[in-house]
């Protein structure tokens, strides 16, 4: 009888962990469904800035912003940005690498900086940009 019992328990044991098995199976599944429609998505966005990036570039609305950096890993930093961010990302790039000899070009001029590492003046700014 013992043995019956033993058995029962066994096949009792192995049934619920069947019922897990599938469980995770399942969730697995729905996981990975979700992964799919979020890289989706993802891709869709990343060609939505990218048409809109160009469409800003042909209206003429982005400038070259370049940071040039001794001490950070890429040396280099190239963005295409809207005109109007340009001394805001200026700024939060000094406060991000304070510290760091680096030096900032827009539409290939330089830009003189501050001792903070900030352009000195948003005058600065649009002299450069009003230069092309």
């Amino acid at each position: 009888m013992s043995e019956n019992v033993t058995i029962s328990s066994l096949l009792r044991s192995l049934s619920v962990e069947t019922d897990n098995a599938k469980k995770w199976q399942s969730k697995a599944a729905l996981q990975a469904d979700e992964i799919k429609r979020l890289t989706e998505r993802v891709n869709r966005l990343r060609k939505d800035k990218l048409q809109l990036l160009a469409d800003l570039k042909k209206q003429g609305k982005t400038e070259r912003l370049v940071f040039n950096n001794a001490y950070a890993t890429p040396k280099s930093s190239v963005l295409d940005i809207h005109k109007d961010g340009v001394f805001l990302v200026c700024q939060w790039y000094a406060g991000f690498f304070a510290g760091d000899l680096y030096t900032i070009t827009l539409n290939g001029r330089n830009i003189p900086l501050d001792h903070n590492g900030e352009p000195q003046s948003l005058s600065d700014l649009k002299k450069a940009q009003n230069d092309d």
